[in-house]
């Protein structure tokens, strides 16, 4: 994926490990979210194949919506639950390295 930001830089999503990309998940679903990996970890019956399909519908129920911040002005872009781009300014105007993890 590729978004121009209005500032003119381009944000590139070529692979994984970004420090400029994030997942969301809305509030409403986050104990949820840790309910179901519990139950997907915890549960003895059912052996792999049950545990695989725990696994899969994580990944199935629980859609993460992607957010991009701009190495250059800040920007955040994020998908809305309609998969449309939407674009957030920071007061500052400058990139602040909001998604950035330091270990």
């Amino acid at each position: 994926m590729k978004i121009s930001c209005v500032c003119g830089s381009l944000i590139i999503d070529s692979t994984d490990g970004h420090s400029t990309k994030a997942h969301l998940l809305p509030d409403k679903l986050w104990n949820d979210f840790w309910e179901a990996i519990d139950e997907a970890i915890e549960s003895p019956h059912g052996g792999t194949k049950a545990q695989e399909a725990k696994c899969m519908a994580l990944r199935k129920n629980f859609r993460f919506r992607t957010a991009y911040e701009c190495r250059d002005c800040g920007r955040l872009y994020l998908h809305d639950q309609h998969n449309q781009l939407l674009e957030y300014q920071p007061a500052s105007g400058v990139y602040q390295g909001v998604m950035n993890h330091k270990a």
